[in-house]
């Protein structure tokens, strides 16, 4: 690591010098970047090799955890076709994405429900996500595995990291079948799992319409604006977008942000824009569909989503989006929005840039987004999920 130690003089580069002395210059910054670069790869491995030892403390410290805080087993019973579905609820309480994923699919099974029970020969234990999951899972097992973000950037979250090697990965190895929503998603789980991709199944999400009424209380910015939704999770990127913000040529750009962003408050007084950043805290479908159908697009600038329903949430609401070139975006959302590097405040600006001067190819996308959300229904969702299920089912 003798580089650390090289360092370019600022006062030995004088203010007058010729073109190819910037060229020499610009040379010797490419090989610090790519030096910095390989450090980062470095230390990087260095973090994993430390992290078995990291999960051996955590083992020793849950020894203490009284068992009395553990996940209560409560099931639905919901005989569909020749199944019995026992449908765990843990999820139903959670109020974010997990939430409204279980409650639809709760909703879609029932709708589909038996009346003769005496006919039910078979039974699959169903876990609507993985965090719900009791330690002990009962035979068969379906899983549903959303992401696995915490062990893709160990760096970012920590001890929520090794909480999935510790709590999460002797889950996986029980149940009968894991399900996840995208292919991006099924990759990874078996790459960082180690589990064979045979065991896991791709069913995408379905689509959830936010119904505007036409007739709100919530004040929205009067000059245009970009807007966020969903909670501010390491993995989410906000700061980008800030940045963005920053550029003399968004002057005229707010932000607003929908969800609980406690975290955000206060890394938005370190950027300029801070008086065009809004904070609408939680609101209903309704109050949602209201503010993101009036901005001129739905900034998503994740550095990795398991699916990611914003984007086309938003298209229903005529919006379109602009995402982050990483999964699984570009795998669900190709060819329906625009494109950014998570790590280039310059592409932010020139994509909101274009949005806000094209209003045709706003509506151009918005109307691509939309077909692409016709494909996914929650009712195709969960008779794919049924498929499953009937056939792992004892």
């Amino acid at each position: 690591m003798q580089y650390l130690s090289e360092r370019i003089n600022p006062s030995s580069i004088k203010a007058t010098f010729h073109y190819s002395e910037f060229l020499v210059l610009k040379k010797q910054l490419a090989f610090k970047e790519m030096e910095l670069q390989m450090l980062r790869m470095e230390l990087s491995s260095v973090y994993k090799n430390f992290l078995g030892q990291i999960v051996k403390k955590w083992k020793e410290k849950k020894k203490h955890i009284s068992s009395s805080q553990g996940i209560s087993h409560v099931y639905i019973d919901i005989p569909v076709r020749d199944v019995m579905i026992r449908f765990h609820d843990a999820s139903l309480s959670d109020n974010r994405g997990i939430g409204r994923f279980s409650h639809e699919l709760l909703h879609c099974f029932q709708s589909l429900q038996k009346n003769e029970f005496e006919k039910i020969t078979k039974a699959v234990y169903f876990y609507p996500s993985i965090h719900y999951c009791p330690k002990e899972l009962p035979t068969p097992s379906c899983v549903v595995l959303h992401d696995i973000i915490p062990m893709i950037f160990p760096e970012l979250f920590g001890v929520d990291a090794v909480k999935w090697y510790t709590d999460y990965l002797p889950i996986t190895l029980k149940a009968k079948k894991i399900i996840t929503i995208s292919n991006s998603s099924a990759d990874s789980i078996s790459q960082y799992l180690s589990i064979h991709r045979e065991k896991i199944a791709v069913i995408h999400n379905g689509i959830s319409t936010l119904s505007e009424n036409g007739i709100s209380e919530i004040t929205i910015p009067a000059k245009k604006y970009v807007v966020f939704l969903g909670t501010h999770d390491r993995n989410k990127n906000i700061p980008i977008v800030l940045k963005a913000l920053e550029s003399d040529e968004l002057r005229d750009i707010s932000l607003v942000m929908i969800g609980n962003h406690t975290n955000v408050r206060k890394l938005a007084e370190t950027f300029t824009p801070r008086s065009r950043v809004y904070f609408m805290g939680r609101l209903d479908d309704q109050e949602a569909a209201y503010v993101i159908g009036n901005a001129i697009a739905l900034v998503f600038p994740s550095i990795y989503e398991g699916f990611g329903l914003p984007p086309l949430e938003a298209a229903l609401c005529g919006t379109p989006t602009i995402c982050s070139d990483r999964p699984a975006m570009n795998e669900i959302m190709s060819g329906c929005a625009l494109f950014a590097d998570p790590e280039n405040s310059d592409d932010w600006v020139d994509a909101i840039r274009f949005l806000r001067d094209h209003p045709d190819e706003r509506q151009e996308l918005v109307r691509l987004a939309q077909r692409r959300a016709q494909e996914f229904s929650w009712e195709k969702t969960s008779e794919s999920f049924l498929d499953i299920m009937e056939s792992i089912a004892e």
